[in-house]
């Protein structure tokens, strides 16, 4: 059979070997001339790229490999991503009161529904905040919750 449409085969690589022909050439290579034989040099393919990336910047190869017709973006850091306009402009990011932090920044709901919007009205809980809390709505005592706690159940 042919190629597959996936990231490592078909046009997918092909756009890629474009993107990279100026930094090794290995079209002709056997090692690498197929889905099959990318998948069983994997190591070997995965140097070649570590060699070429180095040379040039993440924005330069997104942007040379998205040229190429290869889907890609860059490997963010957590504040980058925040930053980021994509992320800005499809609102996944929600700025929320932390009570020892102050305003912080989380992943918003993903899916936005018109009749049943959701909202991010609080941080995520610290560590143990609701126990006492939710034990209570199953039924521990005060006297039941301060023994767990004494030795160290929750």
């Amino acid at each position: 059979g042919g190629e597959k449409g996936g990231a490592s085969g078909g046009m997918v690589f092909l756009g890629f070997l474009v993107a990279f022909a100026h930094k090794f050439s290995i079209m002709g290579l056997s090692l690498f001339k197929d889905e099959a034989a990318r998948s069983k040099n994997r190591a070997a393919l995965n140097q070649e790229i570590t060699k070429a990336t180095v040379t040039r910047t993440s924005a330069e190869w997104v942007e040379t490999l998205n040229e190429a017709g290869v889907p890609c973006g860059p490997i963010y850091t957590v504040d980058q991503v925040f930053a980021d306009p994509q992320v800005k402009h499809l609102g996944a990011a929600a700025a929320v009161q932390h009570p020892k932090l102050g305003e912080i920044k989380i992943v918003n709901q993903a899916v936005k529904l018109s009749r049943t919007p959701a909202t991010m009205a609080r941080a995520t809980p610290e560590h143990s905040e609701h126990t006492a809390e939710i034990l209570k709505e199953i039924g521990y005592s005060d006297v039941q919750i301060e023994d767990l706690k004494a030795r160290k159940v929750v």
